[in-house]
């Protein structure tokens, strides 16, 4: 007897449909920001910003200044190291050319569509990494799950809802774009694709730097989840480290203070100004303590951290000790199953080596914390949670139908 196949446009329709929730849920979460106005640093970098506002013949000024010259008229060093953003900051000046001025409804209404494609790159990329077993429907499977867990969780409000939050969703999706292309390009052996790849990974880099840590995280997830060649990995990981470097370097020709060292004399932009080196470091354990909280227990969420939201600690305060105990756990089992390439330490990995660049530990940020700076972390969350839920909610279904069975 001939197998019975699934027809065509019933299969297209599985396949489409994992896309069309995330979008809806995206659209379901945040677009009551559709009817919001320009708020805080949209007023930088958009609404009174000179560059913006000039439309597509201030996207060279743009690019060519400090993120935040074209608010201030002048080059202002208010962090160390300066800041250099311009993809979103040029996003904006492409809107204001589009509609002859300034529309809050399309900025925000934009990035809600590219919040909903970071989550469906998510799920794409999760989907080709991890198989699902025989049988198993995919609304069950770690991609999806993950990918409603990252898309749910309220830590994005900042990010999302505030219009200048822009430079993060970039500095994610676009590195995430790149991962596809990379996994594509190790399996149709095309350069074009590893070119494009290295396009994407730029792109994010133009969003907000954090990005540079998907070159960390690149070779990582081929390593973790694909059987490429150690050599080759090593020798695609250079091409990313490459594009990162010239960006540096472009960095450098823009800012020109990359490595001045100079601190801003100002609390607002110096939270550890009077602060001992003792209540640094404490109060940097300690908010990396915070950052764990708000991915299980989102709340109270802010949109200021700024001295003193957060009380200075020592480095012998509880709270710093159990944040540190914490952080060793986490590093201890992700090292302890590297080897095993068990997907929870990837899930660790990812998140450490993401937030490590904001972390006030590689160098100070401006802030103590934020939460937009757990927005491109959280996807490691997202992993984690995703796995445990994968592996238990078929349980839990199971045993949903075998009690309504006996019911029956």
């Amino acid at each position: 007897m001939a197998s019975i196949k699934k027809p065509a446009a019933t299969a297209n329709k599985i396949q489409y449909f994992p896309y069309l929730l995330i979008f809806v849920f995206a659209f379901m979460l945040y677009g009551n920001t559709l009817t919001y106005d320009y708020t805080l640093d949209d007023l930088i970098v958009i609404k009174d910003n000179a560059f913006t506002k000039k439309g597509l013949a201030g996207i060279k000024e743009i690019f060519s200044y400090d993120s935040f010259t074209g608010f201030f008229g002048t080059e202002k060093k208010l962090v160390a190291g300066g800041r250099y953003r311009p993809l979103s900051i040029a996003s904006f000046a492409v809107e204001y050319a589009l509609v002859g001025g300034l529309s809050p409804f399309l900025s925000h209404l934009i990035n809600i569509l590219l919040y909903a494609l970071t989550g469906s790159f998510i799920f794409l990329v999760l989907s080709k990494l991890i198989k699902f077993p025989p049988g198993k429907p995919w609304y069950l499977g770690l991609p999806f799950i993950a990918a409603m867990i990252f898309m749910a969780h309220p830590v994005h409000t900042e990010v999302v809802a505030n219009i200048k939050g822009r430079d993060e969703i970039f500095a994610l999706l676009f590195p995430l774009i790149s991962v596809w292309l990379t996994l594509l390009y190790f399996e149709r052996k095309r350069p074009g694709l590893l070119i494009l790849a290295n396009l994407c990974f730029f792109l994010g880099l133009l969003s907000k730097e954090n990005a540079i840590m998907f070159a960390a995280v690149l070779p990582l997830t081929v390593y973790f989840f694909t059987k490429v060649p150690l050599k080759k990995n090593i020798t695609v990981a250079i091409s990313f480290l490459f594009t990162a470097l010239i960006f540096v370097f472009i960095r450098f020709l823009v800012l020109g203070y990359l490595n001045s060292g100079e601190l801003p004399r100002e609390l607002l932009n110096n939270p550890f100004l009077y602060a001992t080196q003792s209540e640094k470091f404490g109060t940097i354990l300690y908010t990396l303590g915070l950052y764990v909280k708000l991915l299980f227990f989102p709340h109270p969420l802010t949109h200021d951290y700024y001295p003193y939201h957060i009380p200075l600690v020592s480095i012998v305060d509880w709270r710093s000790i159990l944040s540190f105990l914490v952080y060793l756990f986490l590093i201890v089992y992700a090292i302890l199953k590297f080897k095993a390439k068990d997907v929870v330490a990837y899930g660790i990995l990812i998140y450490m080596l993401t937030l490590f660049i904001v972390s006030n530990l590689l160098f100070p940020v401006g802030t103590f914390m934020n939460e937009r700076f757990i927005y491109m972390p959280s996807l490691g969350f997202a992993i984690i949670m995703g796995c445990l839920l994968a592996d238990r909610l078929p349980l839990l279904v199971k045993k949903e139908m075998a009690y309504k069975k006996v019911l029956c």
